[in-house]
């Protein structure tokens, strides 16, 4: 057995590993050099990867859309947003 909670506060892997910096999974260059992309296996790999990790991704995308219907977000005056084409398309 693969203790997940250990494994995603290992300070090998992440820096501080005992905060949340959601940062780190962004697509940026320099994130992408630092992590491994194996690092994080709360799903698994591969042909015994979990079963229901498409009904996560199903389950995500209704809680979004259900987020985006019920209330109105406003950017602040000092927000940059850098959207790709499509970026909203992929969730």
């Amino acid at each position: 057995m693969i203790p997940s909670w250990a494994a995603r506060r290992n300070p090998n892997i992440y820096e501080r590993p005992d905060e949340f910096i959601s940062e780190r999974f962004l697509p940026d260059e320099n994130n992408k050099v630092k992590l491994n992309p194996f690092a994080f296996t709360s799903f698994g790999f591969g042909h015994r990867s979990c079963i229901g990790v498409r009904h996560l991704y199903e389950c995500m995308r209704m809680g979004i859309s259900h987020l985006v219907k019920s209330f109105r977000f406003e950017l602040r005056e000092d927000t940059k947003v850098n959207f790709k084409p499509g970026m909203i398309l992929l969730l």
